[in-house]
């Protein structure tokens, strides 16, 4: 696994237009999300580097209902441990 550099939540809408657009840390993830009223679904996207240093971003899409994300962050140590965030506001 590649290790993570940023987390970044697009909440959006109906009409797929982006309502809020939120990046975080991946050790800075915090422990409850709170969705706009106006988001339809959600897209949690990863950035990381592979070896070589090229970019590369991994994208979940959740709908409004989902309970819970989940996300990874590098410990000192380099290896990645994975966080939850629970999601509020549904």
């Amino acid at each position: 696994m590649f290790a993570p550099e940023k987390v970044v939540i697009l909440q959006m809408g109906s009409d797929n237009a982006i309502v809020s657009r939120t990046e975080y840390e991946p050790d800075a993830m915090p422990k409850d999300f709170k969705l706009e009223a106006g988001t339809t679904y959600f897209i949690v996207e990863t950035h990381k580097r592979d070896n070589t240093g090229n970019l590369i971003v991994s994208r979940e899409i959740y709908c409004r209902d989902v309970e819970n994300i989940e996300t990874f962050f590098v410990r000192a140590d380099g290896v990645c441990v994975k966080h939850w965030t629970q999601i509020v506001g549904k």
